[in-house]
């Protein structure tokens, strides 16, 4: 967020009474709301889950709609460009999408459509650079919490020019989230993620189940593998 900015807050929508929870969230003043295509009883074709944002964005017709695409995640895999080209006329208020997978190809199609009708956030953080590269404007990801001044200056980089520069904060980047990745597999997302922000002198708590806090060994093995890449001096 700029300064001097006002606070703007979007409001993720899921699956289970998603009209009455889209409604509240206008109800209250939200700026926009977001939604995940249901991921237990999975939409069988593009048409079916369009069905779902529908219903989404009847419960707070004055709000942007995005669509929250992590097809790894929800093992909802449509081609991104399809569902958004089926959307421009059934969904009029779906705006665009947080785009979290490595398909920068699809990325960039969506980009395109409509002149640029679609607001495409990029959610890979390792490849940040690339989607810049490619026309992003915008992006949402979950390492930003503690790298947040390195892709600051990643950013800052791009714009004047100075590749090499971003390059090599994009490297950083990339190590941390292998780091990252080691311990997601044993303790999730969350639980890692918690604990960098931990190592870093924000404590949030523990994670969310499933996913767990890290045991007091396992925090300092992490504590290690971070100074081993210089994290605590570029973060």
């Amino acid at each position: 967020m700029q300064k001097g900015r006002p606070r703007q807050a979007c409001f993720h929508i899921v699956y289970i009474c998603p009209l009455v929870q889209a409604s509240h969230a206008e109800a209250i003043g939200a700026h926009a709301i977001s939604a995940i295509p249901p991921v237990f009883h999975k939409p069988a074709t593009i048409s079916n889950m369009l069905l779902f944002f529908k219903e989404v964005s009847a419960g707070a017709p004055s709000l942007p709609l995005f669509m929250y695409n992590n097809p790894d995640a929800t093992g909802v895999h449509f081609d991104s460009v399809e569902v958004l080209k089926n959307a421009y006329s059934k969904v009029p208020n779906l705006r665009g999408a947080k785009f979290t997978s490595f398909n920068l190809t699809e990325f960039t199609g969506c980009l395109q459509l409509h002149d640029g009708f679609y607001q495409m956030m990029y959610g890979r953080d390792e490849q940040l650079l690339a989607a810049l590269a490619l026309g992003a404007t915008a992006c949402v990801g979950s390492t930003y919490n503690y790298t947040g001044r390195l892709n600051n200056r990643l950013l800052a980089a791009y714009r004047r020019g100075d590749m090499a520069a971003a390059q090599k904060e994009q490297y950083r980047s990339q190590a941390a989230v292998l780091v990252m990745k080691k311990y997601e597999c044993i303790v999730g997302s969350a639980g890692v993620g918690k604990a960098i922000m931990q190592l870093i002198g924000l404590n949030l708590g523990p994670p969310r189940l499933p996913s767990v806090a890290l045991s007091a060994d396992q925090l300092k093995e992490l504590r290690k593998d971070l100074t081993e890449i210089g994290f605590f001096d570029w973060h």
